[in-house]
C-alpha cells in the first residue's frame, strides 16, 4: 500500500471512481542551526517560533482533495479541488541572517501558528486542449507535479528558493484566473490575480489595489529521447509601488517607482536517466533564471538549480534525492527599506528521502547557506523530517 491507511476496505477506490479523491499527510520536523550567527532573532520572535540555534521540533497536517464533475455524472471536464493545512510548533523558517526560509513547512499558511487554513478552493475546467481555473490558488499547488520545484516543503526541497518561485510579483496564496492552451508540445498560459496574499481575508476588496499578471509559455517534449522541457515567463503588477529607497518615508511623502514590479523567468528540465523500477521517474536536470528592471521589485536577478533523482534502485524503488543551489541578487534601496547592509545570497541544500514504506518517508536534510545580512557568517542548518501519507 502507498498510504498507511489503505484502501478503506476498498471504500477509497470506489469513492474515487465516483469523483472523489483525497490525500493527507502528517509532517514532523526537528531543525537545528550547527553555525553561522543569530541575525535572524527578530522575525523569528515576530512570528512566535525559536529565536536560538534549536534544535526545534514543529509538525503540520494538509489534506488536499479533489471532485471530479464527470466521475460523479454531472459534466465532463470540471474538477473542485482543495487544500487545507496547519502549521505548529516552534521550528524557525529563518536562521543566520537568510532572506528566504530555510524551512517553507514552518512558515506556510502565512497565519498563526496552530490555525486551520484553508489556502486552496478553485474550479477547474477542461475543454478539449483549453483549461480554464477560478479561484482561490496556493502557488505551491501548482508545482505539485514538478520534479525538482514545489514540493510544499514535505516532499522534497525545504528552502523557499526551491520550494516556491520568489519572484516580487507573485503571492503564495493568489485569488484569480488562468486560462491555458495546449498546442502540440507548447502550453501558453494567462494567469491574473490580485496583487496582495489571500491566505486570510480572500474575499476582502478583491482587485481593489490593481492587477498582477503572468504569461508563460513552455515546451514539453523530449530531448536526446528524453522527457524535456523549456519554459519562459512575464510577470507584472499594476499595482502603485513606491521605490524601495522612499519607503522608510511616511507613505504620503514616496515618490511612486518609475517601474512596476515585474519579472523575466526562464526554467528547463531534462531527464538525464531513466528509472527501471517507477516508469516516468529517474534523475533530472532542472533549472531557472529570472532578472527585473529592478526596484520596486526588491529581487534584481536570481538563479537555482539542481539534480532531484527517484526509483533509482530495484531494492528502494521509493527513495529519492536532491541537489540545489540558488543565488539571489537584490535591487539597489532594499538595504535602505530594511535598515540592513545586504549582500548577495547563495544557498547549498541537499537531502535524502528513505522510504521505510511507500507511506513512512525520513529525510535528512542539510543547508549550508551564505546569507544576504552582511556579516553574517555562513549559516549551517541541519534537518530531520518525518512524513506518514494517510
Amino acid at each position: 500500500a502507498t498510504t498507511l491507511t489503505g484502501d478503506w476496505g476498498g471504500w477509497r477506490t470506489k469513492l474515487s471512481d465516483h469523483g472523489f479523491t483525497l490525500q493527507a499527510y502528517v509532517t514532523g520536523m526537528l531543525q537545528g542551526q550547527a553555525g553561522g550567527s543569530n541575525d535572524s532573532t527578530f522575525i523569528n520572535s515576530l512570528t512566535d517560533r525559536g529565536t536560538g540555534y534549536g534544535p526545534y521540533v514543529a509538525g503540520r497536517a494538509d489534506v488536499l482533495f479533489e471532485l471530479d464533475t464527470g466521475k460523479m455524472g454531472l459534466w465532463s471536464g470540471g474538477s473542485l479541488h482543495g487544500h487545507a493545512e496547519i502549521e505548529f510548533g516552534e521550528v524557525p523558517g529563518w536562521t543566520g541572517g537568510v532572506m528566504w526560509p530555510v524551512n517553507t513547512a514552518a512558515i506556510t499558511p502565512l497565519v498563526d501558528p496552530g490555525q486551520v487554513t484553508l489556502s486552496s478552493l478553485f474550479y477547474r475546467q477542461r475543454v478539449s486542449d483549453t483549461t480554464v481555473m477560478l479561484g482561490k490558488i496556493n502557488a505551491l499547488d501548482l508545482l505539485a507535479r514538478d520534479p525538482f520545484f514545489g514540493g510544499w516543503g514535505i516532499e522534497r526541497f525545504q528552502n523557499l528558493a526551491f520550494v516556491a518561485n520568489p519572484n516580487g510579483v507573485t503571492q503564495l496564496v493568489m485569488l484569480g484566473a488562468s486560462i491555458d492552451q495546449k498546442i502540440g508540445d507548447f502550453n501558453f498560459t494567462l494567469l491574473a490575480f490580485d496583487p496582495n496574499n489571500r491566505t486570510e481575508n480572500t474575499l476582502d476588496e478583491p482587485f481593489a489595489d490593481g492587477v498582477n499578471c503572468n504569461f508563460t509559455a513552455q515546451w514539453n517534449g523530449k530531448a536526446w529521447g528524453r522527457p524535456s522541457n523549456l519554459g519562459v515567463s512575464y510577470s507584472f503588477s499594476t499595482r502603485e509601488s513606491a521605490d524601495l529607497e522612499e519607503l522608510y518615508l511616511p507613505s504620503d511623502q514616496r515618490l511612486v517607482a518609475p517601474n512596476v514590479p515585474d519579472n523575466l523567468t526562464f526554467r528547463f528540465g531534462h531527464q538525464l536517466w531513466a528509472s527501471r523500477v517507477r516508469p516516468g521517474k529517474g534523475i533530472g536536470l532542472y533549472g531557472r533564471a529570472s532578472v527585473t528592471q529592478g526596484s520596486p521589485n526588491p529581487i534584481q536577478w536570481s538563479i537555482a538549480g539542481g539534480i532531484t533523482g527517484e526509483g533509482m534502485w530495484e531494492s528502494r524503488p521509493w527513495d529519492s534525492f536532491g541537489i540545489g543551489v540558488y543565488r539571489y541578487e537584490w535591487s539597489p534601496g532594499l538595504s535602505t527599506a530594511l535598515l540592513t547592509e545586504l549582500g548577495p545570497e547563495t544557498g547549498l541544500e541537499i537531502y535524502y528521502n528513505l522510504a521505510v514504506t511507500p507511506w513512512l518517508i525520513i529525510t535528512p536534510d542539510v543547508q549550508i547557506v551564505d546569507p544576504a545580512t552582511t556579516g553574517a557568517g555562513v549559516c549551517t542548518v541541519l534537518g530531520l523530517r518525518t512524513m506518514i501519507k494517510f
